[in-house]
């Protein structure tokens, strides 16, 4: 159970910096380029952390489908 729930949490702390660090380098082109209407830092934390959430259910509920059925 351990093993399933650090793998989990490892899912989806990676699956949060790696799309916080996209969202960070297209803010910053964004800036670079002179646009106006950029993001705040707080939706794209929100959506980020959203988003490894979700891949962290989802790889939880495979995992388990997966290690039942083998």
């Amino acid at each position: 159970m351990t093993v399933l729930l650090t793998r989990i949490f490892l899912v989806t702390l990676c699956t949060l910096l790696v799309d916080l660090g996209i969202d960070l380098l297209d803010r910053h082109r964004a800036k670079a380029a002179g646009h106006t209407e950029i993001e705040p830092m707080r939706s794209l934390l929100a959506r980020a952390l959203l988003k490894a959430v979700l891949a962290g259910i989802i790889y939880g509920i495979l995992l388990l489908i997966l290690g039942r059925a083998l």
